[in-house]
């Protein structure tokens, strides 16, 4: 005869535990041992995408035990519960199943997770961000993305803090360009602009903003004139080439038409032009007047 014994299970006497079934909120369905049909428990479960444990815990309280199966308590459940009456196997260990025997499955436990906030940013090589509220910026910008359409992107802003949310959504730049009125250290924007106190706005918001060694360049009139305007640009560049170094510049005259290029540096139609080159650190390491 095969060995068995009663589960322990102090909330429920073992003629209650006779008739025992999941609570029907709980169960999916329930499968039928098919006559003949050599099924075990394993296969049950496996039929049902699910971990024996799982299934033998669900149909047979306390035949589990940290995490393991009981086998005399699953042999006490087929012989004594009155949907199995199970016979012994052919050894006499263990209990098989005869046919008809019904076994609940499980409902699937759902976790809510939180979604996943999945940033796609595009990968240009230059942006230009330009005051919404100057009509002579629109048009530097319609021919600054026609200069190359696939590298060349240009965002509008009314504030600074609008500077932020542009920047997250681009990836891998060598360079971006600012255009705005302005005064010595300052960044002109009609909902609000840049001193070197508020330069935080400016900080790169991912550590992917540029590709490498990136170029900043402000065309805000005098923006970068005298110890001001050098002591901006330099807290700019650490803001937002922070991590990869580079090189940050400013016209240090009223000057919104000229723009430094990527690979060559045009002057401004008059005036200087500051550049001032800094390591991945915001150290100064070089700065020219052009």
């Amino acid at each position: 005869m095969a060995l068995e014994r009663p589960p322990s299970l102090q909330a429920a006497a073992p003629e209650t535990l006779k008739r025992f079934r999941p609570p029907n909120e709980k169960v999916l369905r329930y499968h039928v041992v098919v006559s003949g049909s050599a099924e075990t428990l394993v296969t049950v479960a496996n039929a049902n995408h699910m971990s024996v444990e799982t299934l033998v815990d669900f149909n047979f309280p306390g035949a589990v035990r940290w995490g393991k199966i009981v086998p005399e308590i699953v042999n006490w459940y087929l012989n004594h519960h009155e949907g199995f009456r199970c016979p012994d196997t052919a050894d006499g260990k263990n209990r098989r199943f005869k046919g008809g025997e019904k076994l609940a499955i499980p409902k699937s436990t759902v976790i809510m997770l939180e979604p996943l906030a999945i940033t796609v940013r595009t990968s240009v090589d230059e942006l230009m961000i330009y005051a919404k509220d100057e009509s002579a910026f629109t048009t530097l910008a319609e021919k600054f993305e026609k200069e190359d359409p696939h590298n060349h992107k240009a965002e509008q802003v009314s504030s600074a803090s609008d500077i932020s949310v542009i920047l997250d959504r681009y990836t891998d730049l060598k360079q971006i360009n600012f255009y705005t009125h302005g005064n010595v250290g300052y960044v002109h924007l009609g909902g609000g602009g840049v001193t070197k106190s508020t330069v935080s706005l400016l900080a790169a918001p991912h550590p992917g903003l540029f590709a490498g060694p990136g170029r900043v360049l402000f065309t805000g009139c005098n923006v970068a004139e005298g110890p001001g305007g050098r002591d901006f640009l330099i807290a700019a560049g650490q803001a937002l080439l922070k991590g990869h170094g580079g090189c940050v510049g400013g016209t240090t005259s009223a000057n919104i038409f000229g723009r430094w290029g990527l690979f060559d540096a045009r002057m401004p139609k008059w005036g200087e032009l500051r550049v001032i080159e800094l390591d991945a650190g915001g150290t100064v390491v070089a700065e020219k007047l052009f």
